[in-house]
């Protein structure tokens, strides 16, 4: 519930600071989660350097584990994941919408500002639940829709649950690779698949 409550307030400030009157431009929304972020991760270190006697334990979390959690778990994470996803698909047909540009969408009767507002709130109760008991894990959720919008096309009725299970594969693929590897943490091997997968696709972007 901690973990709930300071996402949400972090989503808050963040939308605090993007916003332009009744607008939220996405550019102003992404550097504003930088800025956040950077403040927040700056807070957790200075919080692990305190507890020094607990810093591994911590550095471990924050690198994401699967050995954190057990069945108990994802039963106390699941209804925050069915609300969160089912709020998203509910709004599937106006982020399809949103996709042709927000003139376009504003045109077609898609309240652009309030769409942008439910699916950051909706996003956060999903993934506040998960990092919760698994911590941290990097790059699922940006590799994996791409993928899934490639190989399915990009219409979020299809490309939300595919990319909810294909993410869960490749999440259970990687927590396997780390516990039969040096590599250990699952985070790590996300990262390092994930991070060069990325790059490909920023390069091959600027090409397209």
């Amino acid at each position: 519930m901690a973990a709930l409550l300071a996402a949400l307030a972090a989503v808050s400030l963040t939308l605090t600071l993007a916003r332009e009157g009744r607008r939220l431009p996405p550019v102003r929304l992404i550097l504003a989660g930088v800025v956040v972020g950077s403040i927040l991760s700056a807070v957790s270190t200075f919080l692990i350097l305190r507890g020094e006697d607990r810093a591994r334990q911590v550095l471990a979390y924050t690198l994401g584990d699967l050995g954190f959690s057990g069945w108990g778990d994802v039963l106390t994470v699941l209804p925050y994941a069915l609300v969160g996803g089912g709020v998203l698909m509910g709004l599937g047909r106006a982020l399809d919408t949103l996709q042709l540009g927000d003139l376009t969408a504003r045109s077609l009767g898609v309240p652009v500002e309030r769409l942008r507002l439910l699916v950051v709130l909706a996003a956060s109760v999903a993934t506040a639940a998960a990092v919760a008991y698994v911590g941290i894990i990097g790059f699922v959720g940006l590799v994996v829709p791409h993928v899934v919008r490639m190989a399915w096309g990009a219409g979020h009725r299809v490309l939300l649950p595919v990319s909810a299970l294909a993410g869960g594969t490749l999440l259970v693929l990687a927590d396997l690779l780390a516990r039969t590897t040096p590599l250990s943490q699952v985070g790590v091997v996300t990262t390092l698949l994930g991070g060069p997968f990325f790059l490909w696709l920023l390069r091959r972007g600027g090409h397209d």
